[in-house]
């Protein structure tokens, strides 16, 4: 069944495609797609040409989206946290300032279209950056569609520029959440780590295997630091599917 959003986007004839764009989505996020259209649109602000498509629609979709997204992945994440806990952890994660903050990481600065007046809000810490982030979520799940748009996001934007960085110590302990997943989908879960020596330095390299198949790998100096690095590989595989 066709949705409304996908009516209300529906592609408008042959459209040359953009190298700027493309470069920026295969670069940044390893997206190829028939809908160029549909990223021109999301990373057009409304000030850019008075009759142009802008963005704003697509930022409304976009904006309940990843919400969708996040609350999705903390379901999984933390089971046991109650719904006020997870409230707060969402809350933090697409407050205004991060998305900001991940749309000038992955260089959205550099391909959005504005009004050149408003050029000095986006070389700022301007909400702009962040609407043109929700707007190409938007566009992507669009694309997409959810399952495709959930893996671009999480691997893209939440692990490398929230995951690692806003959460506590205590909640990036992949190793239990390995763990604590393993019981939930029945699966075996097997730590084989092993003390190196390599010119005259120790160190430990861990490999998770999930019902026999290797699933993630770490190597570090320290034997728990390499099991969690192994943990959060095969965690994220599992997560992602």
């Amino acid at each position: 069944m066709i949705s409304f959003f996908q009516l209300l986007f529906q592609k408008r004839g042959k459209k040359k495609q953009n190298p700027e764009i493309v470069l920026f989505l295969k670069k940044q996020l390893r997206i190829s797609t028939k809908r160029i259209d549909l990223y021109e649109e999301a990373l057009t602000h409304k000030s850019y040409k008075p009759k142009s498509r802008h963005n704003e629609k697509l930022e409304f979709l976009g904006d309940s989206i990843i919400s969708a997204i996040i609350s999705h992945y903390l379901l999984i994440l933390f089971p046991k946290k109650s719904e006020g806990e997870l409230s707060v952890i969402r809350s933090n994660i697409v407050r205004r300032e991060t998305l900001n903050k991940i749309a000038k990481n992955i260089g959205i600065d550099k391909v959005l279209k504005c009004n050149p007046g408003l050029q000095h809000e986006i070389e700022g810490e301007s909400r702009l950056l962040g609407n043109a982030l929700e707007a190409l979520i938007g566009a992507i799940y669009l694309d997409k569609g959810y399952q495709k748009t959930y893996k671009i996001v999480l691997s893209h934007l939440i692990w490398p520029y929230i995951i690692e960085n806003e959460l506590a110590e205590e909640e990036k302990n992949f190793k239990g959440r390995l763990l604590e997943l393993s019981q939930q989908k029945n699966m075996d879960i097997l730590f084989e780590t092993n003390e190196v020596m390599k010119k005259g330095v120790k160190y430990f390299n861990s490999i998770v295997l999930v019902n026999s198949a290797e699933y993630g790998r770490g190597v570090a100096v320290k034997k728990k630091e390499a099991e969690q690095r192994a943990a959060e590989e095969a965690y994220k595989k599992l997560l992602l599917g």
